[in-house]
């Protein structure tokens, strides 16, 4: 593992309570949960240190206002959706999130070595979630009983977006109740973020209908 972290801020105290928590709530509690400030703090975390990193770089006033202006406004969309998942009955909680990779020393660490890293930690925090549920879970595809590469060509028809789901997703089915740890990077430049989510059975049976049509 390298000497530099691309973890901006990661949850990492305690996992076992954590997720205990987290599998023992119902679906308000799991929104509660998330809205106690893991989330929160993601955001503001991010758009703080972007900021800083703008400021950092000299560039001209006008351009950086529209840098910020466009940062503030994804800031607030994802917000949006985070309160649609919490009505849909689908919160997920921020557990990580990694530092952009457009400057050094992040933007340094080679593909392979950020890969290494996000999956230390994914496997932390899929062993916390399988003992606090008791099950080991399975990958995206096998849960929905599809082949990787009929889900990468779902993804493509956008089958999973607005799901809250990636390919790379980790699942475990509970009573009535889905559990997935994400893996999501919008570009290569931008945050890798890891999350935890909750959902009805119903929606993520939704879900493999798409899949398997699409």
């Amino acid at each position: 593992m390298g000497e530099v972290s691309i973890w901006q801020w990661a949850v990492t105290d305690d996992l076992g309570a954590l997720f205990t928590r987290l599998v023992a709530a119902d679906a308000d509690g799991f929104a509660r949960i998330a809205a106690e400030g893991v989330s929160g703090k993601r955001l503001a975390d991010m758009a703080a240190a972007t900021e800083a990193k703008m400021r950092e770089m000299g560039l001209p006033e006008e351009e950086l206002a529209t840098i910020l202006k466009g940062l503030e406004a994804m800031l607030e969309e994802e917000e949006v959706w985070a309160d649609v998942a919490a009505a849909e009955g689908t919160p997920e909680v921020g557990l990580a999130t990694s530092h952009m990779f457009f400057e050094d020393p992040h933007a340094s660490i080679d593909h392979e070595e950020r890969e290494a890293q996000v999956a230390e930690l994914f496997g932390r925090y899929k062993a916390a979630a399988a003992h606090a549920i008791g099950v080991p879970g399975q990958g995206l595809a096998e849960a929905l009983g599809v082949t990787l590469k009929q889900l990468y060509r779902a993804e493509d028809a956008d089958a999973l977006i607005d799901t809250g789901l990636d390919p790379r997703s980790w699942v475990w089915a509970g009573a009535g109740v889905v559990y997935t740890l994400n893996q999501w990077q919008e570009d290569n430049e931008l945050p890798i973020d890891l999350t935890f989510a909750r959902m009805p059975v119903e929606a993520f049976n939704a879900v493999r209908a798409a899949v398997q049509s699409a």
